[in-house]
Formats: C-alpha cells, structure tokens, sequence
C-alpha cells in the first residue's frame, strides 16, 4: 500500500505542475489511504472484505492525526482545507484555540502556554501538536501533553530565530 500511496503522491506532484493546483479527489483518497499504509494489497483488500461483510457504525469522531496533518499541510505546503478539516474546525470555535492556529509560532506559544486546560480538550491539544509541528504529542495526560508541546514549539521558534541569523549574516 505504501508504493501506491507514494505513487498517487507523485501523481499529484505532476498534476500540481501541470494544472498548477492539487487534485482534491487524489488528496482525499491519499488519507483515506493511510491507516492502511503497512499494509499489503491481500490484507487490505481482506480489509476491505471484513468491512463489506460487517458494516459498522459510523465513526463519529473524526481522526486527529489526519486532520492535524491536513492543516500542517495547509499551512506549509498549499494544500486545500479537505472538508473534514473545516468540519473540525468549525466544531472547535474556541477563541483562544483558533488563535494559537491563526498566529505565528511566538503567539501561539505564549496563547497554548495562557490556555486553561479545563477548557481545552484533549482532541484539540493533539491537534494543535500535528497541526504547529506535525508531531504527535507524548505524555499521560494533558499537563505533560503541553509541556511537550511548548517544548517543542520553543525548539522551533529558537531554530527559526537562528536561521535568521544566519541568514542576515551572509
């Protein structure tokens, strides 16, 4: 599955260079792909077999990890929003969340760092950690979750500081 993820990756490559933008419908199914990444075409098409045989229910909860990487892609990488992301993001309309999101990366320290976690949901936190950084966000529970999280944004905000440095150096 990796090899026709990584070729429908260079497919839209190609279609973005041609047509100047990315095929939403190659986007789509790239993330509907990856959960299913390890595996190997007979095990997903066995999947895909367990899945027509015995129909769930619908998930309601969206995946964090796919839609925070959509954002961090949408922010780095001109992506589109997918609808999903702006389902999300329209579901989580909290003042300080969508600023630490709309904000360069000191802000939305400083904002992730004032935020009280009573009102702050898990969900939303693991977000901001795939959306800001494109990292999946360690610890057991909110408090160390955060602290890895502006831990690493410092990181980040430092190593930008100093590329700009660097960069007005030469």
């Amino acid at each position: 599955m990796k090899k026709i993820i990584n070729a429908l990756k260079t497919y839209q490559q190609i279609h973005k260079m041609i047509s100047g933008d990315f095929c939403k419908e190659v986007e789509q199914f790239i993330h509907y792909l990856k959960p299913y990444e390890k595996l190997s075409i007979e095990d997903f098409f066995q999947q895909l077999s367990k899945q027509e045989t015995n129909p769930k229910k619908p998930n309601k909860k969206p995946n964090i990890k796919i839609l925070g990487k959509c954002y961090y892609n949408y922010l780095y990488s001109n992506h589109e929003m997918t609808e999903e992301l702006k389902a999300f993001l329209e579901m989580n309309q909290k003042e300080r969340f969508t600023q630490a999101l709309t904000t360069h990366l000191e802000e939305a320290y400083s904002i992730i760092e004032q935020i009280d976690l009573k009102k702050l949901k898990v969900d939303q936190l693991k977000f901001l950690g795939y959306a800001l950084l494109d990292e999946e966000l360690r610890g057991k529970n909110k408090v160390e979750q955060r602290k890895y999280l502006l831990q690493n944004l410092w990181k980040v905000i430092e190593t930008q500081k100093m590329n700009e440095i660097y960069e007005r150096a030469l």
